[in-house]
């Protein structure tokens, strides 16, 4: 258990383990830990296809180990990445489309 949880189907550490551990890896400044995305990311550059990965922190490990938010709290938390995802893609596409505006007009000059 990575993640230092008490709940989990195999946990061979106690509760002081866990703070210690936490503690340790928050003074490093480590505040998440994603175990998940490692092997999608892994596998995306292993077969050369560009990925992101955008991570949302709903457990504070130092409260629990439990998701312990409201519906509405969840819902809300679900758009934040759905948002940064989109602001990329604008920033992306607003890039392509200037660069590609700036190539036609610069070419157009030249004739």
């Amino acid at each position: 258990e990575s993640q230092s949880r008490i709940d989990g189907a195999i946990c061979n550490h106690t509760i002081d383990d866990k703070f210690n551990r936490l503690d340790h890896l928050k003074k490093a400044g480590i505040v998440n830990i994603e175990m998940e995305s490692l092997v999608f990311g892994s596998m995306c550059r292993y077969v050369n296809v560009d990925a992101a990965i955008i991570c949302v922190t709903l457990v504070n490990r130092f409260d629990g180990d439990q998701v312990r938010l409201s519906k509405q709290q969840y819902q809300e938390l679900q758009k934040r990445p759905q948002k940064l995802a989109i602001d990329f893609i604008k920033q992306r596409l607003a890039t392509i489309i200037y660069n590609d505006n700036s190539s036609n007009h610069n070419h157009q000059n030249n004739k």
